[in-house]
């Protein structure tokens, strides 16, 4: 199609294609409830870098030759900007994965047993689209709550313990 030019009629459609199925895994991840929710986000993103890897591979020629030359987006930054927008900011996906990721942290802080993995896979993501935003949003956010139950713990510990336990455990 590339070559016989109708390059931008199979950019424009994939936009569409993939922008219809984003519209649909958000959907999916705002109807999950509970803890799921985050095994729902993971597990859609994982699809959603599969199928745009195999969306790479079928369109590489197009991805090499047509997409610099028109200035378009290439595929790969074009995948993770409209899953960053269609799902990621949607609003009751948004609002909810930060107010989840700074839940697991604060009992991971205070010594609950969290899924660390789905943490991990979660924080990961939102590095790869947007590290700043992870940084500023979160990080900051986990900084903060350590800091405040270390603070805690520790005046805590200095009310009940003598000196030598007080050193130990620092």
């Amino acid at each position: 199609m590339v070559d016989n030019k109708f390059g931008d009629r199979l950019y424009s459609g994939l936009v569409a294609t993939m922008t219809a199925h984003l519209k649909g895994m958000a959907k999916s991840i705002e109807a999950a409830q509970g803890t799921s929710f985050l095994e729902e986000l993971n597990r859609k993103w994982n699809d959603h870098n599969k199928a745009l890897h195999g969306i790479r591979c079928i369109l590489s020629h197009m991805d090499r030759s047509y997409i610099p030359n028109i200035v378009k987006i290439p595929l790969r930054q074009l995948g993770l900007k409209l899953w960053s927008h269609i799902v990621l900011h949607s609003v009751q996906i948004w609002f909810r994965l930060w107010h989840m990721l700074l839940g697991l942290a604060r009992s991971d802080c205070t010594g609950e047993v969290i899924d660390r993995e789905i943490m991990r896979n979660i924080t990961k993501m939102l590095m790869n689209l947007f590290s700043y935003l992870y940084y500023q949003e979160f990080q900051l956010h986990y900084r903060r709550l350590s800091d405040d139950i270390s603070q805690l713990d520790s005046q805590r510990f200095i009310k009940c313990c003598d000196i030598d336990d007080y050193l130990k455990q620092a």
